[in-house]
């Protein structure tokens, strides 16, 4: 698949001690990087919303989609505009919805489910079974 011109988004929630609440997979045609990382900013806010938590703080490590989706008076390219629309209007009635920037090596594991995803050796649902290699870059991760 790494030719097919398919992206993997991967989303992981975790509680603030680091235990996973949800993980998912999404595999989907985008125009660029940028599009990819909002669709799966998109899709981690419209699962926070529908597990009715409250106060979440999303993480990306894409730091220009992290300040779109907090500064509402930026100008937004077209290819996300929708997309960014969205998240804000989730986030609208949600005040304890943030987001923050993290270096990539603070989200190995949302790329490594990517990835593996797309080389169909992670499973879309894998939160409540994750592939050993997954099991060990998760308790690696909570450690450090």
């Amino acid at each position: 698949m790494p030719n097919s011109g398919l992206t993997a988004l991967a989303m992981v929630g975790r509680d603030s001690y680091g235990k996973i609440l949800t993980g998912r997979t999404w595999l989907c045609s985008t125009a660029s990087s940028l599009m990819a990382e909002a669709n799966a900013l998109l899709r981690a806010v419209q699962s926070a919303a529908d597990m009715g938590l409250d106060q979440v703080i999303f993480e990306s490590d894409n730091e220009t989609l992290i300040s779109y989706a907090q500064h509402a008076n930026q100008p937004l390219p077209w290819e996300i505009h929708s997309i960014i629309h969205n998240i804000r209007s989730f986030c609208s009635s949600r005040p304890n919805f943030s987001f923050s920037f993290i270096p990539r090596a603070g989200n190995r594991v949302a790329d490594w489910i990517a990835r593996s995803t797309l080389k169909g050796q992670c499973p879309f649902y894998w939160a409540h079974c994750p592939p050993d290699i997954l099991l060990q870059l998760l308790l690696t991760d909570a450690v450090s």
